[in-house]
Protein backbone atom coordinates (compact mmCIF):
# COMPACT_ATOMS: atom_id res chain seq x y z
CA UNK A 1 0.00 0.00 0.00
CA UNK A 2 1.47 3.76 -0.66
CA UNK A 3 2.01 6.41 1.74
CA UNK A 4 -1.38 7.97 0.98
CA UNK A 5 -3.38 4.92 1.70
CA UNK A 6 -3.79 4.57 -1.76
CA UNK A 7 -3.85 0.86 -3.72
CA UNK A 8 -0.42 -0.54 -5.17
CA UNK A 9 0.21 -0.97 -9.07
CA UNK A 10 -0.59 -3.88 -10.72
CA UNK A 11 1.73 -5.09 -13.27
CA UNK A 12 1.21 -8.71 -15.83
CA UNK A 13 4.97 -9.89 -16.63
CA UNK A 14 5.35 -12.41 -18.60
CA UNK A 15 8.48 -14.17 -19.69
CA UNK A 16 9.40 -16.82 -22.52
CA UNK A 17 11.77 -18.69 -24.73
CA UNK A 18 11.95 -21.01 -27.74
CA UNK A 19 13.81 -23.82 -26.53
CA UNK A 20 13.32 -26.24 -29.45
CA UNK A 21 16.02 -28.56 -28.57
CA UNK A 22 14.90 -29.58 -25.10
CA UNK A 23 11.80 -31.78 -26.41
CA UNK A 24 14.85 -33.89 -28.00
CA UNK A 25 16.83 -33.81 -24.79
CA UNK A 26 14.32 -34.67 -22.90
CA UNK A 27 13.40 -37.41 -25.11
CA UNK A 28 17.15 -38.88 -25.20
CA UNK A 29 17.35 -38.42 -20.84
CA UNK A 30 14.38 -40.64 -20.55
CA UNK A 31 15.89 -42.87 -23.41
CA UNK A 32 18.85 -42.87 -20.99
CA UNK A 33 17.22 -43.78 -17.80
CA UNK A 34 15.24 -46.32 -19.40
CA UNK A 35 18.34 -48.14 -20.48
CA UNK A 36 19.91 -47.44 -17.44
CA UNK A 37 16.98 -49.29 -14.88
CA UNK A 38 16.78 -52.11 -17.58
CA UNK A 39 20.90 -52.71 -16.76
CA UNK A 40 20.25 -52.12 -13.20
CA UNK A 41 17.64 -54.82 -13.36
CA UNK A 42 19.60 -57.34 -15.27
CA UNK A 43 22.65 -56.83 -13.00
CA UNK A 44 20.82 -57.06 -10.08
CA UNK A 45 18.71 -60.62 -11.19
CA UNK A 46 22.17 -62.05 -11.87
CA UNK A 47 23.77 -60.90 -8.80
CA UNK A 48 20.83 -62.31 -6.99
CA UNK A 49 20.72 -65.52 -8.77
CA UNK A 50 23.46 -67.88 -7.08
CA UNK A 51 25.18 -70.46 -9.43
CA UNK A 52 26.89 -72.49 -6.47
CA UNK A 53 24.21 -74.66 -4.95
CA UNK A 54 24.39 -75.04 -1.15
CA UNK A 55 26.66 -77.83 0.26
CA UNK A 56 24.18 -80.51 1.83
CA UNK A 57 24.88 -80.49 6.12
CA UNK A 58 27.06 -83.27 6.80
CA UNK A 59 26.05 -85.67 9.55
CA UNK A 60 28.56 -86.66 12.15
CA UNK A 61 29.77 -90.33 12.07
CA UNK A 62 27.85 -92.80 13.45
CA UNK A 63 24.84 -90.55 13.66
CA UNK A 64 21.24 -91.76 12.76
CA UNK A 65 19.68 -90.89 9.35
CA UNK A 66 16.04 -90.22 8.94
CA UNK A 67 14.65 -89.83 5.79
CA UNK A 68 13.11 -87.36 3.98
CA UNK A 69 9.28 -87.15 4.35
CA UNK A 70 7.95 -87.22 0.40
CA UNK A 71 5.09 -85.49 -0.31
CA UNK A 72 5.65 -82.33 1.76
Amino acid sequence: MNADGTRGIHTKITVGAKLPALLWIGIGLLTIGGLLAAAAATVSYFGVRSSRRPEPIATPAGAPTVPLASGL
